[in-house]
C-alpha cells in the first residue's frame, strides 16, 4: 500500500504509478484547490483521463475540493485496481471510474467538464482535440509531455511532425519546450472557439506540465492566436528575441547583425498567473508539502513576464570572459532601471527587460569590478 497525502493506493505490476512524480500531483492539487476555491467553481466536474491507479483524481477529491470525479482507464487489469482504490478511499459516490478509452468516451457521452487532468506517457497531441469536444466554458486543463526531447528539440523532425514547431536545442529549451506545447494547446482550442489563458507552465524531472484556463468565444480564440510567434536566438552573441505573428518580420540580430536562428512557432503570452502561483505557495506552505513544491511555486511567482532568459555561463564563454553570479548581474540591471529575476527553467540564467547589450556590459561591469 502506498501514501501520498490524503490517498491510500494499492500498487500493482498491472497499473502504474510513479512515486517520483509526487510534485506534479502536488501542484495539481494547488492548482484544482485554486480553481474550485479562489475561482469560485465549488460544483466542478472533473474528468482524469488517463487514471491509472486513480491517485489524481482521489486527491483532488479529498483535497482540492471536487465533488464528482469521472475516471477513465483503458487497461482492464488497471481499471480493477482503480475501481479497488476508489473503494478502499471511500469514495465510490463521489468517484466514476470507466473501462474506456479517451477517444470512445468523448465521442459518445454527452457531459462537459471543467476540470480536465491529461497526464500521459509520451505526448499528450493525440488526445487533446477530443478533450476540447467535452471541456466546459471557463475550465481548466492541466497537461503533461513527457516527450521532452521532442520538445527541447533532441529530436527537431519529430517536433516539427508532431507539434507542427521548430524546437530549440540549446540551454532555452526548457521554457521553448513549455511554450510550444501551449501553443499547440492554444492552436487546438482555437478550432473550438476556446482562447486560453496560462495559470502556470513549468519543467521538472525530464517533463512538462501545463495549467491553462479555456475561455469560449471566437474573439477570445483569435485573441490566443495573436499571442502565437517565434524566439530568435543569436549564436554569435547570445541574443534572444521574440516576434509574434505569422512569421518573423526580420532574421538579423540587433546587437551583432549575424544571422538569428529562429524556433516555433510557440505561445508568447503569459506562462503564469501571479494570483495561482502565489495561492500555490501559500497552499504549500500550510499544508507542510515537501520543500520542492514550495521553492517551485515561489520562483515562478517571482519571475518576471518577459519571455524567455539570458543565459550567463553561455554568454561570459562567447565574451571569453570569466563566470559571473546571476545575482551580480542582476543588482547590476536592477540599478540601471531594468527589471529582472531567475527562472526555475534554468538556475544558471536570469530573465530581464534589458537587451544583451544591457547584460553584457553588466557582466563587464561585474567583472572590472572584480579585478
Amino acid at each position: 500500500m502506498y501514501s501520498e497525502a490524503s490517498a491510500r493506493i494499492a500498487m500493482h505490476s498491472r497499473s502504474f504509478m510513479n512515486p517520483e512524480a509526487r510534485f506534479s500531483r502536488d501542484f495539481s492539487v494547488a492548482m484544482v484547490s485554486y480553481y474550485t476555491k479562489e475561482l469560485q467553481h465549488p460544483n466542478a466536474r472533473l474528468l482524469d483521463s488517463t487514471a491509472a491507479t486513480g491517485i489524481r483524481a482521489i486527491r483532488y477529491c479529498k483535497e482540492a475540493g471536487i465533488r464528482r470525479a469521472t475516471c477513465l482507464e483503458i487497461n482492464r487489469s488497471a481499471f480493477r485496481d482503480l475501481s479497488a482504490n476508489v473503494a478502499h478511499n471511500r469514495l465510490k459516490s463521489r468517484i466514476e471510474p470507466i473501462n474506456m478509452s479517451i477517444q470512445e468516451f468523448a465521442n459518445t457521452t454527452r457531459a462537459k467538464f471543467d476540470v480536465i487532468d491529461l497526464d500521459p506517457f509520451g505526448s499528450p497531441v493525440p488526445n487533446i482535440n477530443d478533450l476540447l469536444k467535452i471541456t466546459s466554458d471557463g475550465a481548466l486543463m492541466m497537461v503533461t509531455a513527457t516527450d521532452t526531447a521532442v520538445l527541447c528539440g533532441a529530436q527537431e523532425r519529430a517536433c516539427r511532425k508532431i507539434y507542427d514547431s521548430r524546437p530549440i536545442h540549446n540551454k532555452l529549451c526548457y521554457e521553448s519546450g513549455a511554450r510550444i506545447l501551449l501553443g499547440y494547446i492554444a492552436r487546438q482550442a482555437a478550432q473550438f472557439n476556446f482562447g486560453i489563458g496560462a495559470l502556470a507552465a513549468f519543467y521538472n524531472r525530464h517533463y512538462i506540465r501545463a495549467f491553462v484556463i479555456l475561455s469560449k468565444g471566437a474573439k477570445q480564440a483569435s485573441e490566443s492566436i495573436d499571442q502565437l510567434g517565434y524566439v530568435g536566438y543569436c549564436t554569435k552573441c547570445s541574443n534572444v528575441k521574440t516576434a509574434k505573428g505569422a512569421y518573423p518580420k526580420s532574421l538579423n540580430c540587433g546587437y551583432c547583425g549575424s544571422e538569428m536562428q529562429f524556433y516555433g512557432r510557440l505561445w508568447l503570452g503569459s506562462i503564469k498567473s501571479d494570483a495561482a502561483a502565489g495561492y500555490a505557495s501559500r497552499y504549500f506552505e500550510q499544508s507542510g508539502y515537501p520543500g520542492a513544491e514550495l521553492r517551485i511555486a515561489e520562483a515562478i511567482k517571482s519571475e518576471i513576464a518577459t519571455p524567455f532568459y539570458y543565459h550567463i555561463p553561455s554568454i561570459t564563454k562567447l565574451m571569453k570572459a570569466r563566470s559571473v553570479g546571476v545575482d551580480e548581474i542582476m543588482q547590476r540591471l536592477s540599478a540601471a532601471g531594468y527589471e529582472s529575476s531567475k527562472t526555475h527553467f534554468e538556475s544558471s540564467s536570469i530573465k530581464s527587460t534589458a537587451g544583451i547589450h544591457e547584460v553584457r556590459d553588466a557582466i563587464e561591469n561585474a567583472l572590472k569590478h572584480k579585478n
